[in-house]
């Protein structure tokens, strides 16, 4: 009998963040349920641990010496808050992902026994999470014995590149075996640094199957409410949340306003149990289709609308990407975004199996 291929993954599985975790849970899940043995490769780059701080004085630096009171008030009060978050990320982590035996903090320490490595899902690509800097780790600068690489709905920001980033693309990219990215404006932006066809492919939490989300949900006790997930904040969302809400009776759960922070799993039961849902995230977008639920995306009116704007498009409901309150209130067809959704699913799987050899 052949021995189970093993996979391992490069991601941002360690940031407290709930996107970051649940995509990484679900390109996991996805993998193991098509018979290989995967391990999350234990990465952890200097800043984003850093960036998880309890506290950090940077975050408190301004010149007028009353902000910097207001803000350091604001971060005292968070620390209690940022040790739950901590508690709860690494429990998830531990009890749902299945983590190589070994932390790794630089590219020598890369384990080097995998058959397959991916790299993303996620922003790895973006040098502004990563703190302005390009990791060469994301894009499979490491040695291998024998395992081939690939890249897998990889992320960065929507801008175009400077003639330095290029070259460092063209260098970098030659690690790949091949390469695929979440937003097809991405592909356009990188598609003169590599000879090799760049794909655009889901996010891994809308390519697993539904089903995986039942192993991790906590079920919420409210009942009848619009649900609020914000990542940067932006008055439309309240305000429209409120007309939502006025008009269908229901109460309002801002899961940003919460005193203490709110679990991976109950997370995605919040989701699953919302009669509509108000986001500016592009997780929160993506949670609310694979729950067939009637929400409006709020833009940011920055580079980072691509993400949302992409796969909107692509489901053809872009109008649920709002930069102004609309004129009346739509319904979502899902019988036509599921249809166009398993489109793409199957696209995505189709680059999976050309890579990975997997039935």
């Amino acid at each position: 009998m052949s021995r189970k291929k093993k996979i391992g993954i490069l991601t941002f599985h360690s940031a407290h963040n709930y996107g970051a975790v649940l995509q990484t849970y679900a390109l996991q899940e996805h993998l193991v349920g098509n018979g290989f043995t995967v391990e999350i490769i234990d990465y952890r780059p200097a800043f984003i641990e850093k960036s998880y701080k309890l506290f950090r004085l940077n975050r408190i630096k301004s010149k007028n010496p009353i902000t910097i009171i207001r803000k350091l008030i604001q971060e005292l009060l968070m620390i209690e808050k940022r040790k739950l978050a901590k508690k709860d990320y690494e429990l998830f982590l531990k009890t749902h992902l299945t983590l190589s035996p070994n932390v790794a903090k630089n590219r020598e320490q890369i384990p080097t026994d995998y058959d397959l490595y991916i790299h993303g899902s996620d922003q790895i690509w973006n040098p502004k999470m990563l703190g302005g800097k390009i990791d060469p780790i994301y894009f499979g600068d490491f040695s291998a014995s024998n395992g081939k690489k690939i890249s897998y709905a990889a992320s960065f920001a929507n801008e175009p590149l400077k003639q330095q980033d290029k070259e460092t693309y063209k260098k970098l990219l030659t690690n790949l075996d091949a390469v695929s990215v979440r937003e097809k404006e991405l592909g356009v932006l990188i598609k003169d640094c590599t000879e090799k066809k760049i794909y655009d492919v889901l996010d891994p939490t809308l390519l697993a199957n539904p089903k995986v989300w039942s192993k991790i949900i906590e079920e919420p006790a409210i009942e009848n409410y619009i649900l609020i997930y914000q990542v940067g904040q932006n008055p439309l969302t309240h305000k429209l949340a409120n007309e939502i809400a006025r008009k269908n009776n229901l109460v309002i759960y801002d899961i940003n306003s919460e005193k203490n922070h709110v679990s991976v799993g109950k997370f995605v039961g919040l989701f699953l149990k919302a009669d509509y849902i108000i986001t500016t995230s592009f997780h929160g977008t993506a949670f609310s289709l694979i729950f067939n639920k009637q929400f409006y995306s709020i833009a940011s009116g920055t580079g980072r609308d691509v993400r949302v704007d992409s796969l909107l498009k692509d489901l053809n409901i872009q109008e649920r990407l709002l930069y102004q309150i609309p004129e009346s209130i739509t319904t979502i067809d899902y019988e036509s975004v599921n249809k166009n959704l398993e489109i793409l699913k199957q696209k995505s799987v189709d680059f999976l199996k050309d890579n990975l050899c997997f039935q």
